[in-house]
């Protein structure tokens, strides 16, 4: 985790939540505005919080931001390649981790069967939804997405994956 430097901070604290519980601290008197946090689960999406410890006391905690313990298949290198199944799996199951950080229900994506179910732009809209819920719930701010998604004339891109891995790591 890195954070802005607050003038005046003397130390940090950071706060974690994940899987929709309260924010608890995990690390006091962080001398710099960094941490890493090896305390952590595979396959998990965290909240976090820093507070800045000055002179005349704590800050207010942050906003939230987001990181996940997700590891993609080809993360940032899907331009030019085949996406597949397999892609649109990780992305389904690192946005239920979004959710669930959120403290919102997980959402169920049909099966996929890989080499037979094609990858359409509904896939994209539904993923795109539940990560604005999720978000929204979790106070950051809403994600942004380079191109609007047609369902029935948008072709689904590698840029539109990498867009939501982005989003949850």
């Amino acid at each position: 985790m890195n954070w802005d430097p607050y003038a005046g901070a003397t130390s940090y604290q950071l706060l974690r939540s994940s899987g929709g519980a309260a924010f608890a601290t995990i690390a006091t008197n962080i001398p710099t505005n960094s941490y890493v946090d090896n305390n952590v689960a595979a396959a998990t999406t965290y909240l976090y919080r820093v507070k800045a410890v000055t002179a005349s006391g704590t800050t207010d905690a942050s906003n939230v931001d987001l990181a996940t313990t997700v590891v993609f298949t080809n993360d940032d290198g899907l331009s030019g390649q085949t996406v597949l199944a397999a892609h649109l799996q990780q992305i389904r199951d690192a946005a239920n981790m979004v959710l669930t950080a959120a403290g919102l229900p997980t959402i169920s994506f049909g099966l996929l069967t890989s080499g037979v179910t094609p990858i359409q732009a509904t896939d994209i809209t539904v993923v795109r939804n539940a990560l604005i819920n999720a978000y929204y719930s979790s106070g950051l701010p809403i994600p942004k997405f380079s191109e609007p998604i047609v369902v029935g004339s948008t072709v689904v891109k590698a840029v539109h994956f990498q867009e939501l891995r982005n989003m949850v790591k």
